[in-house]
């Protein structure tokens, strides 16, 4: 046990690395198709609801039915990014919710959380690389990679990514797709 968690740890570090790399060289080239938004959200619902509830946090979904062209296993990997930040970064009792809806030819995937909100100076240095926000939501086993990685993904499809955030609120993660 003492020498599996830090091996694991190395080892999530070093895939990191190795994923920002194939995005920073444009070796990941995305494979467009017809993607199901409301089965890509049902997805990742169903596949981090047993880390929210052990954790006491409550994951709710609202989505719409529609189409998207895009890379089906780069954008779960996107969305499933920022809902794994949001089920970590959200104290027990609180909420996460996963939603998306049609904005003029766009579908609007939003990801919302009860956590401890970001500071607004901190908004634009959150997608850069090793960066990490001091305060109570400090990960101490994060690498400050997740974000920058989910900024690159982004870009690699064409999707339009923004945050809000209210400190000691939570935050709001959209990201913005193109739609069928």
């Amino acid at each position: 046990p003492k020498i599996v968690r830090p091996a694991g740890t190395v080892s999530r570090l070093f895939d990191s690395l190795c994923d920002l790399a194939r995005l920073d060289n444009e070796q990941l080239h995305p494979m467009a198709q017809r993607v199901d938004v409301a089965e890509v959200l049902r997805d990742l619902r169903d596949q981090f609801e047993p880390l929210a509830r052990a954790k006491g946090v409550g994951l709710r979904l609202r989505t719409v039915h529609g189409t998207l062209t895009t890379d089906p296993v780069l954008v779960r990997r996107l969305i499933g990014n920022i809902v794994s930040n949001a089920v970590k970064y959200t104290p027990p009792g609180r909420k996460v919710l996963l939603s998306a809806r049609r904005r003029s030819g766009h579908v609007a995937v939003e990801v919302w959380d009860q956590g401890f909100g970001i500071e607004p100076g901190e908004l634009r240095k959150i997608f850069t690389e090793f960066y990490k926000i001091q305060g109570p939501s400090e990960d101490p086993e994060g690498f400050g990679l997740g974000l920058s990685i989910v900024a690159r993904l982004a870009h690699a499809l064409q999707a339009r990514l923004s945050v809000r955030s209210r400190p000691g609120h939570g935050s709001v993660f959209r990201l913005l797709l193109q739609a069928d």
